[in-house]
């Protein structure tokens, strides 16, 4: 299925706030939008012009962890002054997808943007996080109500 954005990654707010992306191929340029596979979904919602919330369901494979990462890059390479990447709604989150998390916090790091991981209740996400350690070592949050207040302007239009 191929779907389309009304605004630009770069002018993300639209009349709702929020709009799909999905991200081109591996080894393609830019944050377009092309098809997904069924089974994988990432949706951009911004609280402000400087935090990003981006919502990723269904599985995190070696197939779509390559997506994931390209949006994230781009968000951790550009306006945004923090990043939320909600994983309540993935079903299944492989090493490809763990790694994926790991080099962007690495991104983060560097570039001055708060990262934080959002759980939910996923049991396969904090499955991951915790046999791997990676629970300690990201800032991973359970909602995005735990997140500092000075990490975020106005989250509240967001969710």
């Amino acid at each position: 299925m191929v779907q389309h954005a009304a605004r630009s990654v770069d002018n993300p707010l639209g009349r709702d706030g929020q709009h799909q992306v999905a991200v081109r191929a591996a080894g393609s340029e830019g944050c377009d939008m092309t098809s997904e596979p069924p089974q994988f979904r990432l949706t951009v919602r911004w609280a402000d012009h400087h935090t990003a919330v981006i919502d990723v369901a269904g599985e995190v494979d070696m197939v779509t962890a390559p997506r994931l990462w390209q949006l994230l890059s781009c968000r951790l390479r550009g306006t945004s002054r923090s990043v939320l990447v909600d994983l309540s709604a993935v079903r299944f989150l492989a090493a490809a997808g763990l790694g994926v998390l790991v080099r962007a916090q690495q991104l983060a790091g560097a570039t001055g943007i708060s990262l934080y991981v959002v759980t939910g209740s996923s049991h396969p996400v904090l499955r991951a996080l915790e046999a791997t350690g990676l629970r300690s070592t990201l800032s991973v949050v359970r909602s995005a109500d735990e997140v500092p207040a000075n990490d975020l302007v106005d989250l509240s239009t967001a969710l």
